[in-house]
């Protein structure tokens, strides 16, 4: 994974334990992680992955990743 904070879509998935098309599907629906889009390609802030996570049902992946619970930072 690039040391980016911005995440494609594979690379947000495999962070986040899912498929692109699982990502996709959601997004699709109007659920699931916050992304932006660049030159038409969706793009994943860590910070909004962790959020997401750590606010829904996937919140043991962050600990099972161990990762701490708190996010720090912003983007705009």
């Amino acid at each position: 994974m690039s040391n980016s904070p911005w995440k494609k879509r594979s690379e947000a998935a495999d962070y986040l334990r899912r498929s692109p098309k699982t990502l996709a599907n959601w997004a699709s629906e109007g659920r699931g992680p916050r992304f932006t889009r660049k030159e038409g390609r969706p793009l994943y802030h860590i910070n909004d992955l962790d959020t997401w996570a750590r606010s829904g049902s996937d919140s043991a992946l962050l600990q099972q990743r161990g990762r701490p619970l708190a996010v720090g930072g912003q983007h705009g």
